[in-house]
């Protein structure tokens, strides 16, 4: 779970004009730090994305679709991002997001790792709402990253 001074951190980033919103681990929801958070963003009307990483694995798919519902009801978008050991956890993935979209939730999901990068391009047309891309490559924070650029190239040439 993030530890205080991250929490500290988040809340005083609400008051920040140009904040729009913050992203909070749901673990830290569970332990209690998080809400803080929450209620400073709700006060400053700044959007909340509930993240739940994993980098071992891809839990099962009513798992993804428990995770992904139990953080939409916490805050405005559930992100998750799962470790693909096989293209069976991918296609698990799209389909929890796909349904998830449906159920009229926001959602931000990718699959990390060399296996599930591609994930990244085409999870936005099941309905992931966010995409997450470094400028530069040398600043990845997770493993199967595209850079900004690159990501929007892909994406623009199958839309």
């Amino acid at each position: 779970p993030e530890n205080d001074s991250r929490i500290d951190l988040l809340c005083d980033a609400t008051s920040n004009p140009s904040v729009k919103a913050i992203d909070i681990e749901f673990s830290s929801i569970i332990s209690g730090h998080g809400q803080r958070a929450i209620e400073h963003a709700r006060k400053h009307n700044i959007s909340t994305i509930i993240s739940t990483h994993n980098f071992n694995s891809t839990p099962s798919l009513p798992e993804l679709e428990s995770i992904l519902t139990e953080s939409t009801k916490i805050g405005d978008v559930g992100k998750l991002s799962v470790t693909a050991e096989s293209p069976s956890d991918i296609t698990n993935l799209l389909v929890a997001t796909w349904n998830q979209t449906q159920s009229g939730n926001l959602v931000a999901t990718m699959s990390m790792g060399t296996l599930g990068s591609h994930s990244r391009v085409i999870a936005p047309f099941y309905g992931s709402k966010i995409g997450y891309a470094p400028l530069d490559l040398n600043n990845t924070t997770a493993p199967g990253q595209y850079s900004l650029e690159t990501l929007r190239n892909l994406i623009k040439s199958l839309s």
